[in-house]
């Protein structure tokens, strides 16, 4: 991959989603909303300087628990209930498959990740699935605030 692809996909593409799938388990549905959070965006802050934008990122012992909880709130949301008991709208070309693997967490913790056609075989690192694991339960016990100011504490 090209490295402007790269930055693209961390800076742009994860970034977004950073913002998109914990503000809207808190119940924000427009962008401008979620950015005056002061927990949302500190941890896109944080992702963007600690893990989005330095290269390469995956030199040994580069953090990725932030990419993790980005990834474990994408999974939250494919649950599609936010945290007020709100139904959610799974708007993506593969809803069927994520809203499946986001089904199949209670059984199986690491569902999500096992979507080997958005992960590959990334379920197998412990460096990845130890945060994504603390980070998908925290929503849950938490809320996803708490679990933001955890994050960026």
């Amino acid at each position: 991959m090209e490295p402007s692809e790269l930055m693209k996909l961390r800076l742009l593409n994860v970034s977004r989603q950073a913002l998109a799938y914990f503000s809207h388990l808190m119940g924000y549905r427009l962008v401008h909303d979620a950015v005056r959070d002061r927990s949302a965006r500190r941890f896109l802050l944080d992702y963007m300087r600690a893990e989005g934008a330095p290269s390469p990122p995956e030199a040994a012992g580069a953090s990725v628990g932030r990419a993790a909880a980005i990834v474990a709130s994408w999974a939250r949301f494919a649950e599609g209930v936010d945290e007020s008991g709100a139904p959610i709208e799974i708007v993506d070309n593969r809803a069927t498959e994520v809203k499946a693997a986001a089904a199949r967490q209670g059984r199986d913790p690491l569902a999500f990740l096992r979507q080997e056609s958005f992960f590959g075989a990334r379920a197998d690192e412990p460096r990845l699935t130890r945060p994504h694991l603390k980070a998908l339960g925290s929503p849950h016990a938490v809320g996803a605030r708490a679990t933001l100011e955890a994050l960026t504490a």
